[in-house]
C-alpha cells in the first residue's frame, strides 16, 4: 500500500504540472473557435513567458486571420511574435452526399514579461473570426518577487553613466555563483529599449581556451557568449557584455536584469535521505538531485544621453562620434577628361561601424569644383575594424594634378568638440579629351563657327562624309550557297579537320587525367562547392562545402580541416590579404556557431561570402 500511495502522489504531481504547463482553458466552451494557452501562471518578476491564442476559421470564408486586439496594460511588457498557420481538412459522406471542409488554425504568440509583484490579470482579448467577434476571459498570473541570496549575486554595470547621441557604451552583466546551478536563463529588458541600438558583434573566441567560455541563454531567443573564471571563496564569476549606441537624448532607466535558475535543494536532499523508501533505489532511474526554481535580480541603474552640441557643428557632419582616421586610394592614376576614377575611401576609428555613413562628398568645394562625383548611395563594407566606401570621380579638365584630401568631420566625445580627419592628396595625370562634333564628322564649315573649332586637332577630309563613294561602288557581290561551301576545298577541310581535332583534344585530356588523377578533382572542385553551397541549410553545411573545396584543391583530407591546416599553402599561393582575412573570418564564424548556438552572420550572407572566396581562390589554386 505504501508503494501504491507513493505512485499515486507522483502521478498527481505530474498531472498538475502538465495542466499548469499547457494552458488555461477554464470557462471556454467547445463551440468557441479560439483557445488560450500560457506557459505558466506562476512566474518571477522580470521572467518572460509565452502566451498563445489559437483561432480557427473556415478557409473559404477568410483567407487571412486578423490578429487579436491586445489592450494596453501597465502590468506587462507584451512583444508579439510571428503567427503560425496550420490547415486541417475533413471529408464526410452522409446518404451518398460528399461534404469537404477546411479549417485553418492560426496561432498568435506573445512574449509576456510582468512589471510588478502580485496577482496580475492578463487582460481579455477581442478575437474576430468567421464574421463574429469574441471576448476572451482574463488570465490570472501570480508574480513572485526575486530572492536575495549572498551566494547568487547579479550586477549590471555601464562603461559610462553618460554618453552622447551616436556614441557607443558597453553594458556588462556579472553573476557570482556560489552553489550548484542545474539550468538558467536571463531576461534583459534593456534590449527592448527604443533609445538604444545594439549592433551585432562577432564573438572573439580563443579556441585554445574554450573551457573558459559559456553560452548565455536569453529569454527573447538570443544567445550570448560569456566568460567564466574562478573567484574568491570557490565562487564562479560569469561575465558577458553587449555594446549599445545611443539613438536619442534623455535619461533612460536601465531596468534590472533577471536570471531564472534551478539550484540544488540541500534541504530536500537531506529530507529524502532521512525518509528512505522504494524510490530511493537508483537501479532504474539513477540518482536524482532535488532542485528548486529561484529568481535573482540585478541592480537598477540609468544612462544619461546628451545631445550633440550645435555650436561648431560642420555642415558636412554625418553623425560620426568618436575619433577616426581616413585614407584614400585611386585607380587609375592616368586618365583623360571624363574617364571614371574609382576612389576607395577607408574609415577607421569608431569601435562599431555598422551605422557609420560617409558624408556627401559634393559638400567638399574643391572636390566638387574639379570632379564630377558619382552617387553616394553605396553604404560601405565593413572589413575588420575598417569600413570601406567606393565612389566614382570624373575629372572636369586637364589642369587637375591631384585628387584633393577627403575631409571627414567627427565629434570627439572626450574633448566635447568637433574635429576633422583628412586623407592625403593623390597625384593624378589628366590628359585632354577631344570632343568630335557633328560638323567634324560631316566636314562642314559654318560662317558663324568660332575660330578655335576650325583649328581642330582632327584632320578633316574635304567634303567629309558628303564626299564618300556610293554604296554600290564599294560593295562586292560575294553571294554563295551552302552547297558551294561544302564542295569547296575549304569546306571539305573543315568537315574533316574538326572531328579529328575533337578526338585529339579528348585523347590529350584523358592522358592528362591518367598522368595526374588529382587534376580532375581540382578542376571539378569549384562546381561541386557551388552546388553544395546552394543546398546548404546551415552554417555547418557552408563550412563543409568550403572544406571540401580546399581539400580537393590542396590534396588534403577535407574532414575536420581547419584554417590552420590550409594557412601555409594559401600563403605560398600568394593569396591576397582580403581573401585570406575573409576566409579566416568565415572559418571562425562557422566553427564558433557550433559552440555559441547562434552566429552573428546570416546563412545567406555566409553563402555569398563563400561563393566570393571560392571564385578568388579558383584562379590561385590551379
Amino acid at each position: 500500500m505504501d508503494y501504491m500511495h507513493k505512485l499515486f502522489v507522483i502521478l498527481t504531481i505530474v498531472a498538475l504540472a502538465v495542466h499548469g504547463q499547457f494552458g488555461v482553458r477554464s470557462g471556454q466552451q467547445q463551440a468557441q473557435p479560439y483557445r488560450l494557452a500560457i506557459e505558466s501562471q506562476e512566474v518571477f518578476l522580470g521572467e518572460t513567458i509565452t502566451f498563445q491564442v489559437q483561432v480557427q476559421n473556415e478557409k473559404d470564408q477568410q483567407s487571412s486571420q486578423p490578429a487579436p486586439v491586445f489592450p494596453n496594460t501597465n502590468d506587462f511588457t507584451v512583444v508579439p511574435l510571428p503567427p503560425q498557420n496550420s490547415t486541417r481538412s475533413s471529408i464526410s459522406i452522409i446518404n451518398g452526399k460528399r461534404t469537404e471542409s477546411h479549417t485553418v488554425t492560426t496561432t498568435f504568440q506573445y512574449q509576456i514579461t510582468p512589471k510588478r509583484v502580485g496577482t496580475l490579470m492578463l487582460p481579455a482579448l477581442q478575437v474576430t473570426t468567421n464574421g463574429k467577434t469574441y471576448q476572451t476571459q482574463q488570465v490570472p498570473i501570480r508574480v513572485l518577487p526575486p530572492e536575495k541570496l549572498d551566494d547568487l549575486k547579479l550586477t549590471t554595470t555601464l562603461s559610462s553613466e553618460h554618453c552622447f547621441v551616436g556614441e557607443a557604451i558597453t553594458i556588462t552583466w556579472r553573476w557570482e555563483v556560489g552553489r550548484d546551478i542545474r539550468s538558467f536563463q536571463f531576461s534583459l529588458p534593456i534590449l527592448e529599449s527604443d533609445s538604444l541600438h545594439f549592433p551585432e558583434v562577432e564573438p572573439q573566441i580563443d579556441r585554445s581556451r574554450l573551457n573558459e567560455y559559456i553560452e548565455i541563454p536569453v529569454a527573447n531567443g538570443n544567445r550570448f557568449i560569456g566568460k567564466r573564471r574562478q573567484g574568491a571563496g570557490g565562487r564562479i564569476i560569469i561575465e558577458f557584455s553587449r555594446p549599445a549606441i545611443a539613438k536619442r537624448s534623455g535619461t533612460i532607466p536601465v531596468p534590472p536584469a533577471v536570471v531564472i535558475c534551478n539550484v540544488t535543494d540541500e534541504r530536500a536532499n537531506a529530507q529524502r535521505q532521512r525518509r528512505g523508501g522504494l524510490f530511493d533505489d537508483d537501479f532504474f532511474f539513477g540518482r536524482s538531485v532535488p532542485t528548486r526554481r529561484i529568481s535573482v535580480q540585478s541592480n537598477e541603474t540609468s544612462l544619461e544621453i546628451r545631445e550633440l552640441p550645435e555650436q561648431g557643428k560642420p555642415k558636412s557632419f554625418s553623425g560620426i562620434v568618436g575619433k577616426c582616421t581616413v585614407s584614400c586610394q585611386a585607380d587609375p592614376l592616368e586618365v583623360s577628361v571624363g574617364d571614371p576614377i574609382q576612389l576607395k575611401i577607408t574609415l577607421q576609428g569608431p569601435e562599431y561601424l555598422e551605422h557609420i555613413r560617409l558624408p556627401n562628398l559634393a559638400n567638399q568645394q574643391i572636390l566638387q569644383r574639379q570632379f564630377k562625383i558619382g552617387s553616394d548611395d553605396e553604404p560601405g563594407v565593413i572589413t575588420g575594424n575598417k569600413k570601406v566606401f567606393n565612389r566614382i570621380l570624373r575629372a572636369k579638365n586637364s589642369n587637375i594634378t591631384a585628387i584633393p584630401p577627403i575631409e571627414i568631420s567627427y565629434f570627439d566625445s572626450q574633448s566635447g568638440s568637433y574635429k576633422t580627419a583628412s586623407s592625403e592628396a593623390i597625384p593624378i595625370k589628366v590628359q585632354p579629351s577631344k570632343t568630335i562634333t557633328a560638323q567634324d564628322a560631316e566636314g562642314l564649315q559654318l560662317d558663324n563657327a568660332p575660330a578655335q573649332a576650325m583649328t581642330s586637332q582632327v584632320k578633316q577630309r574635304q567634303g567629309g562624309l558628303a564626299n564618300n563613294y556610293s554604296v554600290e561602288e564599294l560593295l562586292v557581290n560575294q553571294q554563295t550557297t551552302n552547297g558551294k561551301l561544302i564542295r569547296s576545298p575549304l569546306g571539305i577541310a573543315i568537315l574533316v579537320t574538326c572531328p579529328l581535332l575533337y578526338a585529339l583534344v579528348c585523347a590529350i585530356a584523358y592522358l592528362r587525367t591518367l598522368a595526374d588523377p588529382v587534376a580532375k578533382t581540382r578542376r571539378r572542385a569549384k562546381g561541386i562547392c557551388l552546388r553544395s553551397l546552394k543546398r546548404s541549410k546551415s552554417l555547418d553545411d557552408v563550412l563543409n562545402a568550403i572544406r571540401q573545396f580546399l581539400g580537393d584543391k590542396l590534396g588534403r583530407n577535407p574532414e575536420a580541416l581547419t584554417f590552420g591546416d590550409v594557412d601555409e599553402p594559401l600563403q605560398q599561393a600568394h593569396i591576397d590579404q582580403d581573401t585570406w582575412q575573409n576566409l579566416k573570418n568565415l572559418f571562425n564564424e562557422c566553427e564558433a556557431s557550433r559552440y555559441a548556438g547562434k552566429a552573428s552572420i546570416d546563412l545567406d550572407d555566409a553563402k555569398k561570402q563563400a561563393e566570393s572566396i571560392v571564385a578568388n581562390l579558383e584562379n590561385l589554386l590551379k
